[in-house]
């Protein structure tokens, strides 16, 4: 994890000046979430909720909230997110993006009660509107949960937006690791 944050130090003291003016990073998310795990009986389905806002030119906050059920068992987990990120002009119509994250993760089950974890998450991309109305990004995300020696295998994912009013679009995004598959579809509003 340490290697990851040195990398994004040196990311954020290269950041220029130069802004974006076709992408916004004042948006609001809202997806249906659909996981798949490699083992029998460990696959989850829910809903998230997830929006950044510019706080200057080049940097913006992050704040999210995801509830997952288990679909096999009583299991369900809430996660609460907080962050920062920021981007760099590659044209007009393309920046590089990078965030770090923090979530605290409630795991609840009838039969265990309820467990804390919190997790940490760096992650780097690219967003790009292919045109007017097309945006599509790409990107991979490290996750460390607290307490555990081992991190999650990264995940990979790419997003496409397709705007159908002024503000508004749907939102379909794939992400994988080695254990895990998710597809979240649903609405994004910039303002």
């Amino acid at each position: 994890m340490k290697k990851y944050l040195t990398l994004l130090s040196i990311i954020l003291s290269l950041s220029s000046h130069a802004q974006n003016d076709v992408i916004s990073y004042n948006q609001i998310h809202v997806k249906s979430l659909d996981l798949k795990h490699n083992e029998p009986n460990d696959d989850r389905d829910g809903y998230t909720l997830k929006g950044s806002y510019a706080i200057t030119d080049n940097f913006y906050l992050i704040a999210g909230f995801d509830k997952v059920k288990y679909d096999h068992t009583d299991q369900k987990n809430d996660i609460s997110t907080v962050g920062v990120g920021g981007h760099i002009a590659k044209s007009r119509k393309t920046d590089y993006v990078y965030s770090i994250t923090y979530s605290k993760n409630k795991i609840k089950n009838r039969s265990v009660g309820s467990i804390k974890i919190d997790s940490s998450t760096i992650a780097a991309g690219v967003r790009s509107m292919l045109s007017k109305n097309i945006e599509l990004n790409g990107g991979i995300e490290f996750i460390k949960f607290e307490n555990e020696s081992a991190e999650i295998s990264p995940f990979v994912g790419v997003d496409i937006h397709p705007n159908f009013a002024n503000g508004y679009a749907l939102s379909v995004t794939y992400a994988s690791t080695d254990d895990y598959k998710t597809l979240s579809a649903g609405l994004k509003y910039s303002f």
